[in-house]
C-alpha cells in the first residue's frame, strides 16, 4: 500500500511540477488544468522551451531512451533520438552529423548526449591507455563546431554504459535526482589524499590537494548554504561513511588511476562503489589521474553504472593530471560558474573556459586538460532541480516505481513501473468515467524488476483519459491527456 500511495503521489506531483516549471510550455499546463479542474479559467500563455537536446545512440538502446527523452520533453526540451545507423559509427561521421545539425538553425542542439561505451560510440580521439599525456581520450572535438578554439560550442555528456541494465540505472538515478533535488539537504564532501614519497614532496602534495577544496568551500559552498565535510588523509571507513551520508557533491583531489581513488591512506574502487548504500546520488568530481578514462572501465563509469547507489554524474581526467592545474580547474568550475549556471554541463564548460583563459598554465597544457576532462552524465541536468517555486512538495518520490511521460501526449508515451515480486500485469486505457476503452498490456506472469515500455494511442481522439495499471498487489489510476 505504501508504494501504491507513493506512486499516485508521484504522478500527480510530477504533473503539476513539470507543467509549471518556468521554462516548460505553460500552454500545456493550462490545457491540463482546464481538463482536470471544473470551472478552471485558462490564462494566456507563451512558450519558453529549454532548448534542443540531441541524443546519439546505438540502435539497441533506442527503446529505453524513449522514456528518458519523453521525460525531458515533459520538462520543456525539444528532444531528438538519432541512432548510429543514421549518424555513422566513426568519430568523423558522428562529428559530421553533429556539425550538420549545428549549422541548421532549426536543428541546432543546445545539449548532446552520447549513449554507450567506446565500443558503441568511440571517443573522438585519444590514446586509450592514458599513458600519452598529450593525447588524452576525449569527446570534446565532437562539439568544437565554430571557431578555432577548444571551447565547447554545445553542452556535451555521455552515458558510458555497456548494456541495457546499466543504462536503466543511470536513467533512473538521473530522473530521481532531478525531480527530488530541492528536497535534499545541501551537503558536500571534500576528500584530499595523502602522499608517501619524501618529507618535502608529502608536504607539498598534500597541501596542494587541500588548497582547491579550501578555496571553493570558503568562496562558494558555504555562501550557497552547503554543510561541508573535509576529509584530509582519511581512512577508507571515513570516505565510505561520507558517501553513505548522502551528500549532493563528492569531490576528491589526490592520486588516482583507472580503477581507484588512490588516496594512499585509502583506496576506493569498484568494490566500494557497489557496496555503498547511499540513497542520494551525488555529483562526483575527481581531480586525480586517469579516473575519467572511459576508454578503460574506469572508476567514473562504475559510479554512474551502479544500481541505486554510486553517483548521478562524474567528471574526471583521462590522463595523468597536475596538482596545480587540478586546483585551478576546481576553483574555476566551483567559482562563479557554480553560482551562476543552471545546468551541469554549462557550469563545467564555463569553468573550463575560465581555466583556459587564466594566466599560468602553458597553452598546450591548457588544451590537454580541456580535452582530458569529460562529463559522464546528463549534460542538461538542472542543478536547481525541475521543481518551480510555485509548487511545494515535501515527499521524496521515485519515478522508477511508476511514471508516464510525455503527458500531455500527442500519439505516443512511455511508461515505467517496478514489480517487487513476480506478478501478472494489466494496463488499460479508460474514459474519464472509468469505462474501459482498450487494453494495452496483459502479461502473466512477469518477473520482479523495473520495466520500460512505449505505447501508441493513435486510434484515440484528443481528450482526457485514465491509465489503469493492475498487478497482484495494487491498482494505480492516473490521468493522461491526448492533445
Amino acid at each position: 500500500m505504501k508504494h501504491f500511495f507513493l506512486a499516485q503521489l508521484l504522478f500527480l506531483t510530477l504533473f503539476l511540477t513539470f507543467f509549471t516549471v518556468k521554462s516548460q510550455n505553460p500552454k500545456i499546463t493550462e490545457d491540463y488544468l482546464y481538463n482536470l479542474i471544473e470551472n478552471y479559467k485558462k490564462k494566456e500563455t507563451k512558450q519558453f522551451p529549454k532548448g534542443r537536446y540531441l541524443i546519439i545512440t546505438p540502435v539497441e538502446y533506442e527503446n529505453m531512451l524513449e522514456y528518458f527523452a519523453n521525460y525531458k520533453r515533459n520538462i520543456g526540451f525539444d528532444v531528438s533520438i538519432v541512432n548510429t545507423n543514421t549518424t555513422g559509427k566513426t568519430p568523423s561521421d558522428i562529428k559530421k552529423f553533429i556539425q550538420s545539425q549545428y549549422n541548421n538553425a532549426s536543428t541546432m542542439p543546445t545539449f548532446i548526449l552520447l549513449v554507450g561505451d567506446v565500443n558503441s560510440i568511440p571517443a573522438y580521439e585519444g590514446n586509450p591507455t592514458g599513458k600519452i599525456k598529450t593525447n588524452p581520450i576525449s569527446d570534446l572535438e565532437y562539439v568544437l563546431l565554430s571557431g578555432n578554439d577548444y571551447f565547447a560550442d554545445v553542452n556535451l555528456g555521455r552515458f558510458s554504459v555497456e548494456n541495457v541494465e546499466q543504462l536503466k540505472n543511470i536513467i533512473n538515478k538521473t530522473i530521481f535526482m532531478e525531480v527530488n533535488l530541492h528536497l535534499f539537504e545541501k551537503k558536500a564532501v571534500f576528500i584530499a589524499g595523502d602522499e608517501k614519497k619524501g618529507v618535502w614532496n608529502r608536504y607539498y602534495m598534500t597541501n596542494s590537494f587541500k588548497k582547491g577544496h579550501r578555496y571553493v568551500i570558503e568562496n562558494s559552498f558555504i555562501s550557497l548554504g552547503y554543510r561541508c565535510t573535509e576529509l584530509f588523509k582519511p581512512d577508507l571507513k571515513s570516505v565510505m561513511n561520507a558517501l553513505n551520508n548522502n551528500p549532493l557533491f563528492y569531490l576528491y583531489a589526490g592520486h588516482g588511476n583507472f580503477t581507484l581513488f588512490a588516496g594512499k591512506s585509502f583506496d576506493l574502487g569498484s568494490r566500494e562503489v557497489y557496496s555503498a548504500f547511499n540513497t542520494i546520488f551525488p555529483f562526483v568530481f575527481s581531480f586525480a589521474c586517469k579516473t575519467g578514462n572511459f576508454a578503460q572501465t574506469c572508476i567514473g563509469e562504475h559510479f554512474i553504472r551502479a544500481n541505486n547507489r554510486g553517483a548521478v554524474a562524474f567528471l574526471g581526467c583521462s590522463v595523468n593530471s597536475q596538482t596545480n592545474t587540478d586546483k585551478t580547474i576546481e576553483k574555476k568550475i566551483f567559482g562563479d560558474a557554480f553560482k551562476d549556471e543552471r545546468y551541469l554541463s554549462s557550469m563545467i564548460n564555463l569553468g573550463m573556459k575560465r581555466f583556459a583563459t587564466t594566466a599560468g598554465p602553458l597553452k598546450k597544457i591548457r588544451e590537454i586538460f580541456l580535452k582530458a576532462y569529460n562529463l559522464l552524465g546528463d549534460p542538461s541536468f538542472d542543478l536547481k532541480g525541475v521543481f518551480a517555486a510555485t509548487i511545494h512538495n515535501d515527499t521524496i518520490t521515485n519515478p522508477a516505481l511508476f511514471s508516464v511521460f510525455s503527458n500531455p501526449l500527442d500519439d505516443t508515451f512511455s511508461l515505467v513501473y517496478t514489480l517487487e515480486t513476480e506478478s501478472f500485469v494489466q494496463i488499460d486505457i479508460c474514459a474519464s468515467s472509468g469505462e474501459s476503452l482498450k487494453n494495452i498490456l496483459q502479461l502473466t506472469p512477469q518477473k520482479q524488476g523495473c520495466y520500460y515500455l512505449n505505447f501508441s494511442l493513435t486510434d484515440l481522439s484528443s481528450g482526457l483519459y485514465e491509465l489503469v495499471l493492475k498487478d497482484a498487489s495494487r491498482t494505480i489510476t492516473t490521468p493522461i491527456i491526448k492533445r
